[in-house]
This record gives C-alpha cells, structure tokens and sequence, in this order.
C-alpha cells in the first residue's frame, strides 16, 4: 500500500484521527509561539543564508520582473558612486550617487532607492525634497540621495519612474561580481571612517599605528579627490568620524561656493558634532583667505605674508609627535608656514609668535588646524606622520577622569553575554521592556503543549471511547477541543501582550549656548497588538527651540553586531517588496511600516534647530581649577538631578582628563545658580561611575567604589549617561561595550575643550512621536529626557 493510499485510509478511518492530531499540533504551536518570547517586525525573523544560488540571484530578490515587451527606456542608470570612495558604515546614512544618461530628448524623471533595513524590510528612499530629476541626452546627469543600509551585504536597487511608472531600473549588491553592478560591502557598524579631501594626510599611516581605546575594530580610511564628490547634506555625513582637509592643491576645491550646499552640509556637521582636520600651507593665503569657503573654519585670519618652512619649525612638530624619527629638510622643499592673525583656540605648538597648531571649538564639534602641508615633503615620507595625525584627531584615547579614591570596576569575567555588544544595542534592549507586556517563559509553552497533546490524544480517546462509547464522536469532539485550545491560546496571548499600540522612548538635547545650535536625538520602540501598517513622524517640541523645527530625519535603528539581528551579520534577507515602506522627501515621516502582531520595532529621529532662550552662564575658572561665576535658568521647565561638569583645557594637553562635577540638584525656572570655592563639588567620576561609599572588612576602613557596571541591567538613565561621556568615563575598559554605532552622544572631546557642561532631566518628551494605525495614536508609556547645555568658560590665565 502506497503512503497515499495509508493516508486517505486514516482520514476515513474514524479510530485513526492521528492527522488531525498533528495538525493541530501545528495548529497550537503557531497560536503559542508568540507567547515564549519579543518578536521583532516583520523581516527580522526571515533571516537565512542564501545556499545554492548567485550572486546575482541574491541581487535581485528585491526587483520586480518587467515586460519584455517593454521598449527602451529613456534614461540609463549608467552608473553608481556610494559613500566616500566606496566606504560607507551598516546603519549610518549614505550618500549615493548615480550618473543618469537619456536616451532621447530632455526629461523629467523621479529616482527611487530601495534598501532593506536592519529588520529585512524594504524601505524606499526619494531624493532629498521628492525633486525630480531633469535629463538631457547632451550629457550625463548626476543626482545624489541619502540611504541606509541594514546589512553589510545588503542589495540596492534603484528606479526611475515617469508619472507613477517605472521606465528604468537597476540592482547594485556586493554579491555581485559583475563591475557594471558591484559595490563595496558596507563597513561594520563600530568601525570608524576618516575621509582625506585633497591630498594623503597620513590617515592610513595613523589607521595602522591606532589602537582605538582597545578596541580591535580596523579604522578605515577613504580618499576623495574632488570636493563635487562631498554630501550635499549634513547627515550624508553620519558614517564619518572625522573630515581631514588638504589644501596643497586649491583645484580639489573649485567647486565649492558660498553659499553652496556641499559647504554648508560640511559646516552644519561639524557644527553638530563632527571633528574636521584643516592643513594649510603655502596655498593658505589662496585657499583660506578670508570670504572663502572653508576659510569659516579656521580659528584666526590669515596674513599675506608666510614664513619658509625651516629646521626649527620641523623640531618643533617632531616634539609635538612625541616620536623618535627626525624630520629632516631636504634640498628643494619651497614649503612655507601661514601668518595668523587674532587666534582663538587652545595652542598646542608655536615656535615664537608662529601658531603651528590650534585645536578649537566649533560648535558641538572641533576644528583642528595645522599650519603646514601634511601631503609634501618632507611631512610626506616622514615615519613618525601616522602619530601625529593620530593625536591631532584626539587618539588614541587612552585619557581617564582621574580619582583619588578608590575604584573598583567589574571585570568581563562578571559581565553577561546579552547578545549585543555596543551600548547602543542595549540601549535598544532596554526600550523593548514595555510594562503589562508579558512573555511566558518557555517552560510554560511546553507545559502548555504536553497539555494540549493529552487533550486531543488521551483525553479524546477516553471521552469518546470509555465514557460516551461512541468512537465516531471523535469527528465532533476532537475540533471541538482544537477551538477551545487554540481559543484559549488567543486569550492567554491577549492578557500577556495586551491590546495596545504603545511607545517607549528616551530624548536627549544638546544645545551650544555660544552659538546658538540645539540638536536632539530620540531612541524609540513601537510595540503593535496587530499585524498593521504605521505612519510614523518625529518633530522637535521643547522649549529652547526656536520658532519651527528646521529638519527632522526619522528612521530606523538597527542592532550593531553579529548577534541574532545585528546588522554585521553575514547572511542575506530574502525580503518582498509588498512588505515595503517609505521615507518622505523631508525624511521626517516614515509611511506604511509594517509591524507584525505582538511585535516591536525601534526607530531613532535626529534633528536640529535654532535655540531660543535657555541658560545665560558667566563662568571663570581660577588657577586652582575651581571654577566661579552665576548660571541662570531662562528656561520655562524645572531641570533636575543637574551636574556641572567642566575640565580644564590644560588638563586634557597634558595627555590625562580631569574632571569636576557640581551637584546643583532642581534647577528652577527663572532661578540663578551661583558657583565658587565654598560650592561642594567632587571628582566627576564620583557621578559618573555612581561611587558609593562602603567599607572595606579587611581594612577596617571606609571608601568609594564604583557599582561595577552590567551591561545586562535594566537602567537606561545610566546606560545613556555612560553613552553621554563614554571616553571620560574609561570607555570600554569600564563599560565592556563598545560604544561607536551612536558615537556623537559622546561629549568627553567638548569637555577636553576648556567648555562646561551643565547636565539636567526633566518630564515632557522633546520630541513629539506620532505613531499612526488602524488602533488610533500610540500611547507614550515610558519616557526619559536628558538636557545637555555647552556652557562657555573663561580661564583666569586668559
């Protein structure tokens, strides 16, 4: 007998309903999976290795098969620049260039980019504005737009549409090994990326030298040759760590206009956060002269007249270097050192009157300035150059908070294995926990499954055959018991998971008091009852804002690592594009993003705006770093929990960070704070490492140690506070997480500075999450807001 023949032989057979048994197995595991654990959004789950197939069939699981009849079209996607010379970080916003060709007259055509996200999910992207683009068939045309990517292996596919219909498409993936249709794999998401504009500064002499506070992760380095190929806007920017600037050669920079786009976007990112490397040499009276683009850079103006490169200027950045390999001149160097007039900055080398170089703030950011042409001899072939350009870039960072009491930190041995490894996929954790959402610990599903299998298996056989004596019953008692259980299942799912759309989200504000710049981030997780679309939109709403918010981008947040999820993974989504979403041309709405039931899925939104009135400070710090002066709130909202840290600039020049910190408690409104020698103040790592006083058993004597930090606790006002000054704190020797996929929330450089930084929490969200769906508007459950101001300060010795 075949197993066909078996099987239709049980169906019928009303003493076999061994079938219908498994199959409602199937049935209830299905009902109950969602019980045992969080799920994540759609996509995430569908993670496989691609096995058995090409490169080009892993290229193209996201495009959509067209009519063959279809004629020509006519624009050509002729080509496709991505990131900064092709290096680009997983997770971070990218600059993606195409070069577009018209195959007839001139058109208008809308340009499309469909990327999945960290979750496997498509989303689409516009160009910057939903612009069109306009192609003429006289010469090729590019365009830029801004995408991110949710795996490092992760496939492009990019459309040109005419009114509503696709005429043009083509896949990019770094699977494919065609040239035509090949990019680079994306960087990992803790990698650092500095980007040389001009000539070869020495970065990838400074990469191979750096240790990155220990960690392992390669600091990857890119060079552009042409200022045209820079971002248009400031977040095309977000993969980079710093921005080095070599004017040798003032041709790199023809292009660049003010105003003009590529240098405000270069501006606004520094200004927000970003570190930028300016050399200027012989070219600096053309390229840096006052009016000129990057000219706002610099921290003084530049004379006419220059100094020759000599020997003492060269001894002098050997000492600087702190390396042992002479920097000789050689016979024909012609090099010459620029005259700066009106220098504001901190000095870290002169010879004379002569800045060499000045660091100085800008913004939340820095500039650093170098007064010589890093790209020529004799800087060019000098052994110790890799060195010294990594100290210019502040690294490696070896710089702690220093303490006189004592400190006892956990060791990785007492550390958990949470499944992530940068404080940024905790901090995504965290905001999973929502409250009356319950998982059922496995344990109980498999109870629940014994339990259901003697329902439809033993149960059923007695009850029909012993107790009613009717064996054919079992065609009307075993679905009867399937509804019950699978019923039962549904409401047990219900009273763990609830039936609302809910929203956990943490804010933080940083705002330059000096320069009037206030930029928020918001982490957020949405938690859906149902399997449903959503329209999600983030805009600014605090009060040191003023007037309208000028730009907002709301995304998605991926995992970093290689954990189940993690964007490092290696293995390929297989994702619909039925499933996909879309970002507005503002970038502050996402639309139609699908979340399946019970599931969750995290977004962040990044924006910027003007500040209006908040904290007037007049601080000076003395020659005993203890500081004085008055800070007053103009704020309409108490602060609390608030801390005034500062560190002398000194300190941060003699290679070790000291920093003090101010407990200023509730900071009211309208209120005036002020501060000097009689003001309690403390080591800051007494705040920041939550040191307690305890005594020691063995010693028979009181002191102060740290609660060893656990990187799987549920605490996200530390979690942040260890992201908020993540080097001053001992970076990853302290935490035993990296803390590089959100790195700008780092503010230990503007401490280094010689700035003050009053921290403070308060009540209202300032930033205003919409989450639309078919149940209504999200509930706000658990919400945490961190305020950091950038106060100046005044050194007495000034």
């Amino acid at each position: 007998m075949t197993n066909r023949t078996l099987t239709s032989h049980a169906c019928v057979n009303a003493r076999s309903p061994g079938v219908h048994r498994c199959a409602a197995l199937v049935v209830l595991a299905v009902a109950l999976l969602p019980l045992a654990g969080p799920a994540r959004s759609i996509g995430q789950t569908t993670d496989t290795t691609t096995t058995g197939t090409t490169a080009t069939d892993t290229a193209t699981t996201v495009t959509t098969t067209t009519d063959v009849a279809t004629p020509k079209p006519a624009v050509e996607i002729a080509s496709c620049r991505i990131g900064f010379d092709g290096a680009y970080v997983v997770g971070r916003w990218t600059p993606v260039d195409i070069e577009l060709q018209s195959t007839g007259g001139t058109t208008t055509v809308e340009v499309h980019f469909y990327v999945a996200d960290g979750d496997g999910v498509l989303c689409r992207y516009p160009l910057p504005g939903n612009r069109p683009a306009q192609v003429t068939a006289t010469a090729p045309v590019r365009v830029m737009g801004y995408v991110r990517f949710g795996r490092r292996d992760a496939a492009m596919r990019v459309t040109v549409s005419q009114d509503g219909e696709v005429i043009s498409e083509r896949s990019f993936s770094p699977l494919d090994s065609r040239d035509e249709a090949h990019i680079p794999e994306a960087l990992a998401s803790k990698s650092r990326l500095w980007v040389s504009v001009g000539g070869d500064l020495g970065a990838g002499d400074a990469a191979k030298t750096q240790r990155s506070g220990g960690n392992a992760e390669p600091i990857a380095t890119a060079q552009v040759d042409d200022a045209a190929e820079l971002p248009t806007r400031w977040f095309g920017y977000e993969g980079v760590d710093a921005v080095l600037l070599a004017t040798s050669n003032p041709q790199v920079y023809r292009t660049l206009t003010v105003p003009g786009a590529r240098i405000e976007a270069l501006d606004r990112w520094v200004r927000l956060g970003g570190h930028l490397l300016l050399a200027g040499g012989s070219a600096a009276p053309t390229v840096l002269t006052e009016g000129a683009p990057l000219a706002r850079f610099l921290p003084a103006v530049v004379e006419s007249d220059s100094v020759g490169l000599n020997a003492t200027i060269l001894q002098r950045f050997e000492t600087y270097s702190g390396a042992r390999h002479p920097l000789a001149m050689s016979g024909d160097v012609k090099l010459s050192i620029p005259r700066l007039a009106g220098v504001s900055g901190r000095v870290e080398a002169r010879v004379a009157d002569l800045p060499l170089i000045v660091r100085r703030p800008y913004g939340l950011g820095e500039v650093v300035f170098v007064s010589a042409d890093l790209d020529r001899a004799p800087f060019a072939g000098w052994q110790a150059r890799g060195v010294m350009l990594s100290r210019l870039l502040g690294l490696p960072p070896d710089a702690t908070v220093s303490t006189d009491v004592a400190d006892v930190t956990d060791t990785p041995e007492q550390v958990a294995q949470p499944g992530y490894d940068d404080l940024a996929g905790k901090l995504r954790g965290r905001l999973d926990q929502f409250n009356g959402v319950r998982l059922l610990p496995f344990w109980q599903v498999a109870l629940l499954i014994v339990g259901y299998i003697l329902l439809i298996g033993p149960i059923d056989y007695l009850l029909v055959h012993k107790l009613l004596g009717r064996a054919e019953w079992t065609w009307l008692s075993f679905p009867v018991m399937v509804a019950i259980a699978c019923g039962g299942a549904y409401a047990l799912g219900y009273s763990f998971k609830g039936e609302r759309l809910l929203l956990n989200q943490i804010d933080l504000v940083d705002v330059d008091v000096a320069g009037g710049e206030v930029r928020g981030t918001c982490w957020f997780n949405v938690f859906s009852p149902s399997m449903a679309r959503y329209e999600v939109t983030a805009t600014a709403s605090t009060p040191v804002v003023a007037g309208d918010q000028q730009e907002c981008l709301t995304s998605w947040f991926g995992l970093p690592g290689t954990g189940l999820g993690g964007m490092d993974s290696s293995t390929s989504s297989l994702v619909s594009e039925a499933e996909a979403y879309s970002t507005t041309g503002s970038f502050d709405t996402l639309d139609d993003v699908p979340i399946a039931v019970w599931s969750t899925k995290s977004f962040t939104a990044r924006w910027r705006a003007e500040a209006g009135p908040t904290i007037v400070a007049d601080l000076t710090l003395g020659g005993d770093q203890v500081l004085s002066g008055k800070i007053e709130n103009r704020l309409d909202f108490d602060l609390t929990d608030c801390h005034l840290v500062y560190s002398p600039a000194s300190s941060a020049a003699s290679g070790r960070l000291t920093a003090w910190a101010y407990p200023l408690e509730t900071f009211r409104a309208g209120s005036t704070v002020r501060v000097d020698r009689r003001t309690d103040r403390f080591d800051a790592q007494t705040w920041l490492k939550d040191l307690r006083l305890v005594k020691d058993q063995r010693e028979n004597q009181f002191g102060f140690r740290s609660v060893p930090f656990d990187a799987a606790a549920y605490d996200p006002p530390r979690d942040l506070r260890t992201m908020m000054f993540y080097e001053a704190i001992g970076g990853e020797q302290y935490a035993h997480l990296a803390s590089q996929y959100q790195s700008f929330v780092d503010l230990t450089d503007t401490l280094e500075a010689g700035r003050a930084i009053l921290v403070g929490r308060s009540e209202p969200p300032t930033t205003k999450i919409d989450v639309a769906g078919p149940s209504g508007q999200a509930t706000l459950q658990q919400n945490w807001v961190f305020y950091r101001f950038v106060l100046p300060m005044t050194e007495a010795s000034q």
